[in-house]
């Protein structure tokens, strides 16, 4: 009987062709194939000096894939990325795993097996160039330790003796998309918020006395608006790079919520949406940094307010649950499945392209910084629901 090697995982081969996934195969190659094609690989492709200088001094990561998807050869490019001093461990594993997808050990059966990887570009790509396409997609991988990879990948069938085998390249491209994504949420939220401003002032300017206090009142709650959005992602970027300094101190549940809402009421009128807090709601002292937590909910709530119907009603409310205090917040709208797989992923967004950060740094900041957790619920009866919950008491040192 043959046996697969995957990821600490050891078991008969022929057990995985009698199993269905949610997208692609799951059948391995047994170790002894991989080595196998490693040579052969070697043989017809590095054999020559020049391509084999090529294939090591490209900027771009080159993996060569067998027809399961799983590697048997990869270039220079791939050791620095991963910062390790050889490829050894990476024969035999797939892209995902081989990146550190969130979702390539969700299931036994690994990368391009789940029911997320219908929607990721790199098993797409590889899939078509297994049916003799040349494809190219982009493809965002979300790693176990929270980080977030933007890839450009390029997929080419290719043949060796009389077996095939897919040209896989792959580009870095996480750089370029954050300068994009954080452009574009500058130029939509920046613009809304000093259009108010700019309104006010030439209200202010005109003449209009008997407003003039309203008008001040206006300016300063925009310009307060403005300021917590270029710290929000100044406070993201810091996030994303492990620099971000977290101040745990006291807080109060309820105060959380009443800033919330009173910070978005103004939001949520102009959009015809009323904000109600829970009546079943419990208060809490709990342990938390403050700032970041309303992050956290403002974008919660944001999120809510901008996809809810004009006359619908965007509910927060908060409850203890054991040693933690949960936050909820609700809104009617149903997600379709699609954003339902993707909506805590970075750049992804139902908004349109530049958005996308909210719901992404809702689960970076709670789950990595403030120990907590982030989840949501989507369905016909009850609507869309996100919830964070945190620890009363922060793990000890934290």
């Amino acid at each position: 009987m043959q046996f697969f090697i995957s990821l600490g995982i050891v078991g008969p081969l022929m057990a995985l062709k009698s199993r269905s996934t949610k997208f692609a195969s799951a059948e391995r190659s047994a170790p002894h194939e991989i080595e196998r094609q490693r040579k052969l690989v070697a043989e017809s492709m590095l054999g020559n000096p020049i391509t084999n200088t090529m294939l090591n001094t490209v900027f771009d990561i080159i993996l060569v894939l067998d027809k399961n998807r799983q590697a048997v050869f990869a270039n220079s490019s791939l050791q620095r990325f991963l910062g390790v001093n050889d490829l050894e461990s990476v024969l035999g594993k797939r892209p995902g795993e081989i990146f550190n997808c969130v979702y390539a050990n969700s299931t036994e059966w690994g990368c391009g097996t789940t029911e997320f990887c219908r929607f990721c570009g790199a098993t797409t790509s590889i899939i078509a160039a297994q049916e003799g396409r040349e494809n190219v997609e982009e493809c965002l991988v979300t790693q176990r330790n929270g980080n977030a990879v933007d890839l450009a990948v390029a997929s080419s069938p290719i043949r060796l003796g009389e077996e095939d085998f897919v040209f896989f390249a792959i580009r870095n491209i996480t750089d370029k998309k954050r300068r994009e994504l954080l452009e574009g949420v500058f130029f939509h939220d920046m613009l809304n918020t000093t259009s108010v401003i700019w309104t006010a002032t030439e209200m202010l300017k005109s003449g209009r006395i008997e407003r003039q206090q309203e008008l001040i009142d206006k300016i300063h709650t925009a310009a307060y608006r403005l300021v917590e959005e270029i710290k929000s992602q100044g406070d993201l970027t810091k996030a994303e790079r492990s620099e971000l300094a977290v101040n745990i101190e006291e807080a109060e549940a309820m105060d959380m919520i009443d800033e919330a809402v009173s910070f978005y009421l103004d939001m949520a009128a102009s959009r015809g949406v009323r904000m109600e807090v829970d009546a079943k709601s419990e208060d809490a002292f709990f342990r938390t940094d403050p700032v970041l937590l309303r992050r956290v909910l403002g974008n919660i709530i944001r999120n809510a307010i901008e996809v809810a119907d004009e006359g619908e009603v965007v509910r927060i409310g908060s409850h203890v649950v054991g040693d933690w205090v949960e936050f909820k917040v609700n809104n009617k709208s149903v997600m379709p499945p699609d954003v339902a797989m993707n909506i805590f992923k970075r750049s992804f967004s139902t908004k349109g392209k530049g958005r996308g950060l909210g719901t992404y740094s809702v689960k970076l900041l709670t789950e990595r910084y403030l120990h907590g957790k982030a989840t949501f619920t989507s369905n016909k009866d009850e609507g869309t629901t996100f919830s964070v919950s945190y620890p009363l008491k922060p793990p000890a040192g934290k």
